[in-house]
């Protein structure tokens, strides 16, 4: 779904893309409800009934009637709560349905074009923000780089393309903030990775930082399909599935490396 709205220029929104997550697991109760027997339905029920709380909780009522006068941001926790529940009741009651649900729940994170802040591990699923990093690695270098418009954009280019799962652009631009930060700095139209000794130099940082940037560049050359081994489309989609935590650290230390290195120029 990503790439076919990217293709057609489309947008959505954070809340519509709530609703149709909601929908997708719509849609794979409404399937698994009416293909599981009657007595494992009927187990189910009594089990998520339990869970919960509820007397003799009808998931699937639940599920058919998404807007019930509550706030769409409590809705979405309540069927993050009732998704991850289920999983726990079918893994005791049916091995294959949990296998089934699993892999549907996988693909409706997966599917959503704009990141919703959750992702299913083992079993569980997992607030992705973490506020805190968010504001010292992301929100504090933006201000940072109020001198450097061009590295400036690059990094909010990368920070908008990690929400929309663009992960290659999301690499390529946050080597592009660097690269571009340290052209200015260094007043040269070499790119970051031929010109690491002169920029530590001018930074007054240790040569061990040398092997940090090295492997800083390499990865973003070996993922990014502006600077890739390849070219052009075939580049892109090569690197497309990449794992999004490795994207999500690279995100932070480039947030980390333009704060040291903003900090660290001889005004």
């Amino acid at each position: 779904m990503r790439e076919i709205y990217q293709r057609l220029g489309l947008t959505s929104t954070l809340e519509k893309e709530k609703e149709k997550f909601f929908n997708r697991i719509h849609t794979t109760f409404y399937q698994m409800y009416y293909n599981i027997g009657s007595p494992l339905r009927e187990n189910i029920s009594y089990e998520m009934s339990f869970d919960l709380g509820e007397r003799h909780y009808e998931y699937s009522d639940f599920l058919f009637n998404y807007d019930r006068g509550r706030k769409r941001s409590k809705q979405f926790e309540e069927i993050l709560l009732v998704c991850e529940l289920f999983l726990k009741v079918l893994l005791k009651l049916s091995k294959k349905s949990y296998i089934f649900f699993y892999e549907r729940l996988e693909d409706a994170f997966e599917n959503s074009v704009i990141d919703l802040g959750y992702s299913l591990v083992d079993g569980k699923i997992i607030n992705q923000g973490d506020e805190e990093l968010d504001k010292r690695l992301l929100i504090e270098p933006l201000q940072w780089l109020k001198k450097y418009p061009n590295a400036r954009e690059f990094f909010e280019g990368a920070l908008t393309e990690y929400l929309h799962k663009d992960f290659p652009d999301t690499i390529t631009k946050s080597y592009s903030a660097i690269d571009s930060l340290a052209k200015t700095i260094l007043g040269s139209e070499k790119r970051l990775d031929a010109q690491i000794p002169e920029l530590l130099q001018a930074l007054e940082l240790p040569q061990e930082w040398k092997a940090i940037l090295n492997n800083y560049c390499k990865y973003a050359h070996e993922f990014s399909s502006r600077h890739g081994k390849g070219e052009g489309k075939k580049a892109k989609q090569k690197y497309i599935k990449v794992n999004e935590k490795d994207v999500e650290a690279y995100l932070y230390f480039t947030g980390l490396m333009i704060k040291l290195v903003v900090r660290s120029v001889k005004l």
